[in-house]
Order: C-alpha cells, then structure tokens, then sequence
C-alpha cells in the first residue's frame, strides 16, 4: 500500500473518518481534522437565533492560512494509471486528476508534497458543494472521462486553478477562459455555431451592402472610402458572444424561463466587463456609476461566471445534486432574469451596502444585536 500526503484539502470532517473516491482511500486522523483551522479563511457573518439572544449577527475574522496536511491518501501502485486531464507528455497520473477534482470541488488548490516547492497559492473561495459533502456522498472521478471527450479539461482544470489568481485581471482570465469554452463546445454540439437560414441572411445582407455601395458612390464618396465601408459590412456566418452565450444559457436550463430581452440585458454586463478587463485591463467606465460600484459589479460578474461554470461541472459532468449545486442555479437564474445575485442587489448596491442591508434585516425581525 502507498500513501500521501494531502495538502489544503477543506474535507469538513471534525472527526477521523475516510473519503473512498474510486480505488483511492483518502484517511483522516484527528489531527488532520484540527489542521482544517490553519487553513486560509476569509470574514464572514452567521446569521444566528436563539432563546436568549433572539435574532444576532456574528463575524468571523479572516484566517491567513499556510499549507498545511489535512489527509493521508491511500492507493495500490496497480491504481496509478495516466491522467485524464493533462497532457501525456506531462507525466501526470490520475492521482493529479484527483487532487484537480478536489480544488474544484473545494474552491482551493489541493496538492501533494511534490508541490511545495512551487510555493502554491493558500487563497480560495467557495467550491462547488458545502464542506458536510465529504462525509455524505461517494465520489467518483469517472465525469473526468466526459469532460475530456468533450473536450473542456483544460476549462476544467482552469476552474481547478482559478482560485489562485491573486488579482481580478488574472481571475477573470481564468473565468472567460473556462466561458468561451463552455459556450463554444455546448453550441457546436447543438448547431449554435452559425445562424438560422444564414444562406437567407447572407442574400439579404449582400444585397444591402450593393444598395449602400451604390449610394456612397453617387454621392461622390471616394473609391477607396467606399471600398473600405462596403468591406466592413461583410457577413460573419458566426454568431456574436452575446449571441452564443445567450443559447447556452437558455439550452442548459438557466435562463429558460426568462424573457430573452431580460436575460441578454445581464448577458452584455459579462461581455462589457469580460471586454474591459481583456483588452483595456481595467475597470469598465459608466456616466451612471461611480468608479467603486463598477470595480464592486465587475468583482461580482467575474464570480457569477465562475459559479456558472461551478454549476455546470457538478450538474453536467460530476453528477453532483446535492444543496449547495442546487443553490448555485437558483442564485444563476436570479442573476439573468433581476440582477440579484445571492441576494445582492448587483447595479444597485456596494457590497458594503449590501451586508448592511441583510444585517438591519436580520436583527430586525428579533431587536438582537450585532455580535
């Protein structure tokens, strides 16, 4: 029998226990269980109630963790076999495959020791199913396969590293990385690659441009301008992004329910800050809002994609039903059909804004205090 140690690995046991994944045993001793406190924790607020304190909210302070051993993996030499997700050439094994699976699931990178010495990054945010999910379900990496033959490990393995961006600009590279991917392989599976009648369309348009060429020529409009004009109104058989994304959302159940006009309202905010961020590495600019609320807006569009992606590996390819998989499509179709994601009031309120909002609303219904 060989082992290994895990590292950063956010299992949510309290007690000794074993994760079976596969032929892989992952142990947990008590030990591993009090490391889970030394990991990287960011504030948070618990809206708690009881018979002394009524309604009360408590923050947490944030925890700058440090790598730190949560697990011992288990496994027979004969259970090695080439990676799914990597490329060969690589060298990597499906025990990579699993440590790549679990950062996806946890929302943090989760390694082995071989990894140190590349100083790996401690910083997360939420997975893709709550911390009790280990103690509960049986995990499987066989969705691996489906990814690979659709062609998206290396959007799932973005995912996987995601959380090690250290700033938005790099965090949103990741997550329109994992989009294009997504979108793109969902519509060339479902004829979202080209417009209906494009044979009609492209006959109607080449028509118009004859008219337009025609008219900028007898009002005296130079040859070359004219050229360069009728040019640019060439035909792209490919939809736009907007477009694209608008059909996947609607063909995987997002925004299925939601008037196409609402939905692509949402949908141009993704591409606004996508195109902002890509291009100009910035802060997109609004005469309406000041520069904080669009710095807090593109934060929360860059993780709404992120969740979205989030949502599709667990529903589509992983097999994941559980709580929290569930909430991430509530919190989607919120999102494209009233800009409210996870109660946030997106164009409408800061962050700051927001958390005050939902404390004052939670103390109210008791007269508690702030803890």
């Amino acid at each position: 029998m060989c082992q290994q140690e895990i590292y950063n690995f956010d299992h949510g046991f309290d007690t000794p226990g074993q994760i079976h994944i596969d032929n892989f045993v992952i142990e947990i001793s008590q030990e591993h269980c009090d490391n889970l406190n030394k990991l990287e924790r960011g504030a948070s607020h618990k809206f708690k109630h009881d018979n002394d304190k009524g309604f009360y909210v408590e923050r947490t302070d944030p925890v700058h963790g440090s790598y730190v051993v949560t697990a011992v993996l288990s496994y027979l030499d004969s259970d090695v076999i080439p990676s799914v997700l990597y490329e060969e050439k690589m060298g990597n094994t499906n025990i990579d495959d699993l440590c790549a699976t679990l950062s996806a699931l946890t929302g943090r990178l989760v390694f082995l020791k071989k990894a140190i010495d590349s100083r790996p990054s401690v910083t997360r945010f939420d997975g893709m199913v709550s911390s009790s999910h280990f103690s509960r379900n049986r995990l499987s990496l066989n969705g691996l396969y489906k990814i690979k033959s659709d062609g998206l490990e290396t959007a799932f393995l973005n995912l996987c590293y995601a959380p090690t961006a250290r700033d938005l600009l790099s965090l949103s590279a990741y997550a329109n990385a994992i989009l294009n991917a997504m979108y793109e392989e969902w519509c060339s599976r479902n004829s979202g690659t080209k417009y209906p009648q494009v044979n009609e369309v492209k006959q109607v348009l080449s028509k118009i441009s004859q008219i337009v060429k025609a008219e900028l020529t007898a009002s005296g409009v130079e040859e070359s301008t004219c050229a360069d004009i009728v040019a640019r109104m060439r035909f792209e058989s490919s939809p736009s992004a907007i477009y694209k994304i608008s059909s996947f959302l609607r063909g995987v159940g997002i925004t299925d329910s939601t008037p196409q006009d609402v939905a692509e309202k949402h949908i141009k905010w993704i591409n606004t800050v996508r195109n902002r961020l890509t291009h100009a590495g910035g802060i997109p600019k609004s005469s309406d809002l000041g520069y904080e609320q669009m710095a807090d807006i593109s934060v929360h569009i860059v993780f709404i994609v992120i969740t979205l992606a989030q949502w599709y590996f667990a529903d589509k390819y992983l097999g994941i039903s559980n709580g929290a998989v569930v909430r991430d499509k509530l919190a989607l179709t919120e999102y494209f059909s009233s800009g409210i994601f996870q109660g946030k009031k997106i164009f409408e309120e800061t962050y700051e804004e927001y958390m005050a909002r939902m404390i004052e609303d939670w103390i109210s219904l008791g007269g508690g205090a702030e803890a």
